[in-house]
Order: structure tokens, then sequence, then C-alpha cells
């Protein structure tokens, strides 16, 4: 019983490892779409409405990735507490 114990604690902790990767790697793709937001001329053309569609698709992915990154994290520690 003690090995399906060590199992499972090493199966969440690498839950929670997954989890935190994913968001920062979500992180730095944030980052760097907005320094390439800051550049005057690609503002404007955000703000005119031109690449409407494209800020609409990066955001949904920006959701998308922190929504599982958080839950991964998150099932991870409190599975890892119930399992000890």
């Amino acid at each position: 019983m003690e090995n399906l114990t060590t199992l499972e604690q090493l199966l969440n902790v690498a839950f929670f490892i997954s989890g935190t990767f994913i968001l920062t790697w979500c992180a730095k793709v944030e980052r760097k779409e907005n320094a390439e937001r800051s550049d005057r001329k690609e503002k404007w053309a955000f703000i005119d409405g031109r690449k409407d569609a494209e800020l609409k698709k990066r955001s949904i992915r920006g959701l998308i990735m922190t929504l599982i990154g958080a839950s991964l994290a998150l099932y991870g520690i409190f599975s890892f507490l119930a399992a000890a």
C-alpha cells in the first residue's frame, strides 16, 4: 500500500509541475505578444479593428492555456495533500 501512495504522490507532483510549466509558457507568450502590440503602428491597427479577429484568437488561446495550467497545478496540489 505504501508504494501505491508514493506512486500517486509522484503522479500528483507531475501534474503540478506540468501545470506550472504551462502557466509559465503562457505568461512568456502573452508578454511577447504584448511587446509586439506596444509598437505604435500595431497598436493603431488593433484599435482600428483591422486585427480584431486575431486579437480574439489570441485572447481565447491565452484563456484556454491559463485554465488548463491552473487546473493541472491545483489538481496536483490538492490530490497530493489528499494522498498524504
